[in-house]
């Protein structure tokens, strides 16, 4: 799984597995107009595959 939930890390908030990156940060990023290649950037060792996860999680969580 590219997106778990974890009791006592960030408050349980979805996150990217392996990282204390919230999946709603990312996809947050992806909404407002930023690149796939630009998160990239800003967070090194993110995969497209990961943004993805995380831009779907959100949509299928109803938090757009």
């Amino acid at each position: 799984h590219l997106i778990v939930s974890t009791p006592g890390i960030m408050c349980g908030k979805p996150c990217i597995a392996g990282r204390r990156l919230q999946a709603e940060l990312i996809a947050s990023f992806i909404k407002s107009g930023y690149t796939i290649e630009e998160v990239i950037d800003e967070y090194p060792g993110l995969t497209r595959e990961q943004i993805k996860a995380c831009v779907k999680y959100q949509s299928s969580s109803g938090k757009d």
